[in-house]
């Protein structure tokens, strides 16, 4: 169960209908743990030492023929991408299934996530990302480009998701981004494509953004380095520098 992105300080809440078809009542529990693979487990804990997830009623009794409504929240306090936890229903003392719950904490209502093995700056998980300077602000991908000898080159794009967040403890519910983009008709204006380079995002929603890299045909280039600018406009406004690095990989 994805709780979503949260304002920290803000809340967001799961319905979780629990059914009891039996002719007889039954007692129900849902107790939250951490979360593990294998013998390792981990849970996202927030700063106040107050759980970021709760589950109201937590336990109970059910009527035959009854359903029993349970509220999963999810508060974070800090800044976080990791906030995970495992809710294990049981009936009568016996478990009877188990969710898997997580959720993404952030300081500002308009963010941006690198998706598919990019990195940013700070650490989005880092619960003083928010205080960080517009100069240290920093995304940078790698972009490959793989040819083979009288072939059509073959170019893997990147992916930015930014995203706004609609909260009640905002004015702002529709975000904007823009990226700055590259000198016209320069070496890089034509060979780095982003898509879209502006737009708007409707809070809780998000739009993702294409980063591609795209070689002359003939050769010639080996290697490209560009940099521009994004602007991420909600109830703040935000800047990172974005370093693009695009490699050609020969087969």
């Amino acid at each position: 169960v994805d709780l979503g992105d949260v304002l920290v300080g803000d809340s967001a809440a799961h319905s979780l209908q629990l059914k009891n078809s039996s002719l007889l009542g039954v007692k129900y529990e849902v107790e939250l743990t951490a979360s593990c693979i294998g013998t390792k487990c981990f849970r996202s804990s927030n700063l106040s030492g107050q759980p970021p997830f709760t589950s109201v009623p937590s336990q109970g009794f059910i009527e035959a023929n009854k359903t029993q409504s349970v509220s999963i929240s999810f508060s974070p306090d800090h800044q976080s991408l990791f906030y995970e936890a495992t809710a294990i229903i049981s009936i009568n003392s016996q478990v009877v299934r188990t969710l898997e719950l997580r959720g993404r904490g952030w300081c500002n209502n308009v963010f941006l996530e690198v998706q598919g093995g990019g990195e940013s700056r700070p650490r989005t998980e880092s619960m003083e990302a928010s205080s960080f300077p517009d100069a240290d602000r920093v995304v940078e991908l790698t972009l490959m480009h793989h040819s083979a000898p009288g072939e059509e080159g073959r170019s893997a794009a990147q992916q930015i998701r930014i995203g706004c967040i609609k909260s009640t403890t905002v004015k702002k519910n529709v975000c904007e981004f823009v990226f700055d983009g590259f000198p016209v008709n320069s070496i890089q204006s034509k060979c780095f494509i982003i898509d879209p380079i502006k737009s708007s995002v409707e809070g809780g929603s998000f739009k993702t953004v294409s980063v591609s890299f795209h070689p002359p045909k003939g050769g010639g280039v080996q290697s490209l380095q560009a940099k521009t600018n994004i602007t991420l406009k909600g109830e703040t406004v935000q800047s990172y520098k974005l370093v693009l690095f695009g490699i050609v990989k020969e087969l």
